[in-house]
């Protein structure tokens, strides 16, 4: 019975995006086209707060992936976890968005994916064995965002955005397994 109630909640919350779609839709509306002086303040502002906050839900339901549903993604124990986004290699793409993972000698990024009609499921969209990452560099990676870039073999590399990766520098070379007493 478990199983089945959290497949109709799964499916409902793609129904979500569209519902906040809407209501998002009509909170800007009413807050353009109503004269201010016909409303009282408080509600006039009171709608640009509420569009604020249907648009911290809508990213929320759109992208997050909690570390619980990554763990059920990658095999063994996760050693680091970091909610970033992937710079795909064609600028006309959008950012890969989803959890960066270290668990045994993989990295990954575990993102969520909605199929029409399908529960929502989470998947890991790019892997790379660690020992094959030669450097880590911490920079503005895509116009004025921060993050890191992981220098690949065969001079590839793999950028991505995150506010809170160069806080998290050393936490992150220790799960990559690099000795930082040189």
């Amino acid at each position: 019975m478990k199983s089945r109630q959290l497949r109709v909640i799964l499916i409902l919350s793609g129904h979500m995006k569209r519902l906040l779609s809407v209501l998002i839709l009509v909170l800007f509306g009413l807050a353009v086209f109503i004269p201010q002086e016909t409303i009282s303040t408080f509600l006039y502002w009171s709608m640009f707060l509420g569009i604020l906050i249907l648009l911290v839900v809508y990213w929320f339901v759109s992208y997050w992936v909690s570390l619980e549903k990554a763990a059920e993604v990658i095999a063994g124990p996760i050693r680091f976890s970091l909610f970033c986004a992937k710079v795909p290699p064609a600028t006309s793409e959008d950012l890969v968005r989803g959890r960066l993972v270290i668990a045994g000698n993989q990295i990954s990024l575990i993102q969520r994916k909605k199929d029409k009609g399908k529960p929502v499921s989470f998947v890991s969209v790019w892997d790379y064995p660690i020992d094959r990452i030669t450097a880590i560099s911490f920079a503005k990676v895509v116009g004025w965002r921060n993050g890191f870039v992981l220098e690949l073999d065969k001079n590839d590399q793999a950028s991505f955005v995150s506010i809170q990766a160069r806080r998290l520098k050393p936490v992150m070379i220790e799960a990559l397994g690099w000795n930082t007493e040189e």
